[in-house]
C-alpha cells in the first residue's frame, strides 16, 4: 500500500492481528517532509486488542514506536522524513486472533502545536480562564505553547464580538509560552462579562496549521470527574469593572542620556474603596531605555520609579504609559496612567 496523504486523509481500514507473525505491516511512501498523526483504533470497534505502533524506515532502523509502559490505545505523532516507511501494528501482550482487530488511520491535518492557559496552583489560587479589564485597559492572556518538533512562531488570534486591539499577539518561534496581551475598546460598558476564545496560526515549510486554545485538561485537573462538554473546552471570558483608581505621573520635563531619572507615580483609589497590593511599571519603552518594577502593598499609594536613559538616538520619547497591576481577589486587573513624553537631550 502506498499513499501520499494530504490533510483528511488516511482512513486505511480495519485489520486483523491474526497471523503467525503477530503484526500487521504496512508501507507507507511519504514524498515531503510531513507531521503524521497515527491512530491504531480498537475500543470504538468493539475490538479486545490494544495495539502497538512501530515506525520503520526501509532498512528495518527504527524511527518511533508507542510505550512498551503503557497497556491501553496511543496515537502516534511524528514527522517523517520523504522516504519509504514500514508502519506495524502489534497487540500490546503479543496476542493473535481473528478477534483482534483494529481500525488504522493516518492523518497529515493535526497540527504539531497546542494551546493551553496554565493549570491551578493550587485551589487558593483561581483557574486562569477568567480575566478583568477596564473600559480601553489591557489584559493579558497566558498562553502555553506545546510544541511537537516544531519551532516556529505562532501567532494568536481573538475570537470575540469585541473589537480589541491586539497588543501582543505571537509566541516567538521556540518558546513555551507568550503572554497575549489585548486592549479592550474604550466604549465597552462596566459591569458586563464577554466571552472569547483563541486561536493559534503558523507556516512551516510550505504548509499552514491552526489550532485552538483548549482548557479541557486544566478543568479535569481541576475535578478529574467533570465532563467537559466541546462547547466549553477553550471558553475563557474577561469581565469589565469600573477602575477603582486613577494612575498619575509626575515626569520630568527633560532627561540626559547616561541619567538615571525618578518619575514619582501616585494611585489615587476611589473613596471608600477596598485597596490591594500591586506592581507598578512602565511600558512603552524603546531599546536603550530600562525601568524596574516595584511592588507596593495595600497601604502604600505612592513610589518612584527609576529610568535610566542610555545611549539612544531618540530626542524624544512619546505614548509612555505606567502601568499598575492590582492583585484584586487573586486576579490581576491592570491601570494605566494618561501616556506622557520625555526630551532626551546629549550631555553638556
Amino acid at each position: 500500500m502506498e499513499e501520499r496523504f494530504e490533510a483528511g486523509e488516511g482512513v486505511l481500514g480495519r485489520h486483523v492481528i491474526g497471523t503467525s507473525a503477530g503484526m500487521v505491516r504496512f508501507p507507507l511512501r511519504i514524498k515531503k517532509r510531513v507531521y503524521l498523526t497515527l491512530v491504531a483504533a480498537a475500543r470504538k470497534i468493539r475490538s479486545p486488542a490494544v495495539p502497538r505502533i512501530r515506525v520503520l524506515k526501509e532498512s528495518g532502523e527504527m524511527v518511533a514506536e508507542s510505550s512498551r509502559e503503557v497497556f491501553d490505545e496511543q496515537d502516534m505523532q511524528i514527522w517523517l522524513e520523504a522516504g519509504n516507511y514500514n508502519v506495524e501494528v502489534r497487540d500490546a501482550y503479543d496476542r493473535r486472533g481473528p478477534e483482534l482487530e483494529f481500525e488504522l488511520s493516518i492523518h497529515s491535518g493535526i497540527p504539531p502545536f497546542s494551546l493551553s492557559v496554565p493549570g491551578q496552583k493550587d485551589k487558593k489560587h483561581p483557574l486562569i480562564d477568567k480575566f478583568l479589564a477596564v473600559p480601553g485597559g489591557v489584559f493579558e492572556v497566558p498562553v502555553q505553547c506545546s510544541r511537537k518538533g516544531f519551532t516556529p512562531e505562532v501567532q494568536l488570534q481573538l475570537e470575540s464580538s469585541l473589537a480589541c486591539m491586539k497588543v501582543q499577539d505571537r509566541v516567538p518561534g521556540g518558546k513555551g509560552s507568550a503572554g497575549f496581551r489585548l486592549r479592550l475598546p474604550a466604549d465597552t460598558v462596566a459591569g458586563t462579562l464577554h466571552h472569547f476564545g483563541v486561536r493559534g496560526f503558523s507556516e512551516f515549510e510550505g504548509s499552514s496549521y491552526e489550532a485552538r486554545l483548549e482548557t479541557r485538561q486544566i478543568l479535569k485537573e481541576r475535578d478529574g470527574a467533570v465532563d467537559v462538554p466541546e462547547s466549553i473546552n477553550g471558553l475563557l471570558a474577561v469581565r469589565v469593572m469600573k477602575p477603582p483608581l486613577k494612575v498619575e505621573v509626575a515626569p520630568p520635563g527633560d532627561v540626559t542620556k547616561g541619567a538615571i531619572v525618578k518619575v514619582p507615580v501616585t494611585l489615587s483609589w476611589e473613596e471608600g474603596c477596598r485597596r490591594f497590593s500591586s506592581k507598578v511599571r512602565m511600558v512603552g519603552l524603546p531599546g536603550g531605555i530600562e525601568s524596574g518594577e516595584k511592588s507596593l502593598d495595600d497601604k502604600t499609594s505612592s513610589v518612584e520609579l527609576e529610568l535610566k536613559i542610555g545611549n539612544t538616538e531618540q530626542v524624544e520619547l512619546t505614548g509612555l504609559v505606567v502601568e499598575v497591576e492590582i492583585d484584586f481577589h487573586r486576579h490581576p486587573l491592570r491601570i494605566e496612567s494618561p501616556p506622557f513624553s520625555l526630551k532626551i537631550r546629549d550631555k553638556s
